[in-house]
């Protein structure tokens, strides 16, 4: 699997391009529940899950110093065992997580209990946004990826809405993935994964307001050969839009 790390910024303008997926999601029309067959590995294999993320290093963790603001609110999305909630706060970052699984919630308090008081249950892209809003950054570190194609929009608008002017957004995705059936996107185990090859999500950011900065590309943190991240550390290629955006491939 071949995955991409993205930084972006939201601008301060309203986006009227963006109106109409702000009006969808409004009427109830994206308000569905995260892919349940995905939910439900998660849950059911939360113990295992965690201790798998508790034992390596987010390659993207390499940019979070630089993505985000010293001592700035950060929401985790998607936060899983905790792993990079924690980091983030050792640098001095103000973090807050949530997350689709209780069971996975339970176990990052369980594995960090100096963060209790720090999650929030929900799930791209049917919430609201947690912790009074107003984030300086937003992680979403391979969470994308379960999101169907049709919900993608309202996950956007839904980071847009956490972010205060000039936030920034950094997330990872796969761009290919052999271990998931080119006709459904599942693994063996009923996993939902989307592949971003050809750039969809960072159109879908660009038209919420948020402006591309930078792509790097690293190899798997589990190992596994049928996945590839993307992480090379270099100048922003590209900056336009309301604001900066930095953009990370994994």
């Amino acid at each position: 699997m071949r995955h991409s790390f993205f930084l972006c910024a939201v601008g301060s303008q309203n986006n009227e391009k963006y109106a109409d997926h702000r009006a969808l999601s409004s009427t109830g029309l994206y308000r569905t529940p995260m892919d349940p067959q995905t939910l439900a590995y998660y849950s059911v294999n939360a113990a295992d899950v965690a201790s798998r993320y508790e034992s390596i290093v987010n390659g993207m963790s390499v940019h979070f110093e630089a993505a985000f603001p010293p001592g700035g609110r950060v929401l985790d999305v998607g936060c899983g065992s905790g792993r990079d909630m924690a980091l983030l706060s050792f640098i001095g970052r103000e973090v807050y997580g949530f997350d689709a699984s209780e069971q996975l919630i339970a176990q990052a308090q369980r594995f960090h209990p100096e963060l209790v008081g720090r999650f929030s249950l929900g799930a791209l892209p049917d919430c609201d946004v947690p912790f009074d809003g107003q984030f300086d950054g937003v992680l979403c570190s391979a969470v994308l990826m379960h999101v169907p194609v049709h919900m993608q929009p309202a996950a956007i608008d839904f980071v847009r809405r956490c972010l205060k002017p000039g936030g920034r957004f950094l997330y990872s995705v796969p761009t290919r993935r052999d271990d998931a059936s080119a006709h459904d996107h599942r693994d063996a185990a009923g996993r939902l994964f989307i592949p971003d090859a050809s750039g969809h999500l960072r159109h879908l950011c660009q038209s919420a307001g948020f402006s591309f900065v930078q792509e790097w590309n690293n190899s798997d943190s589990l190992g596994r050969d049928q996945v590839e991240w993307t992480e090379s550390p270099r100048v922003p290629r590209r900056l336009f839009g309301l604001s900066q955006v930095t953009t990370a491939v994994a």
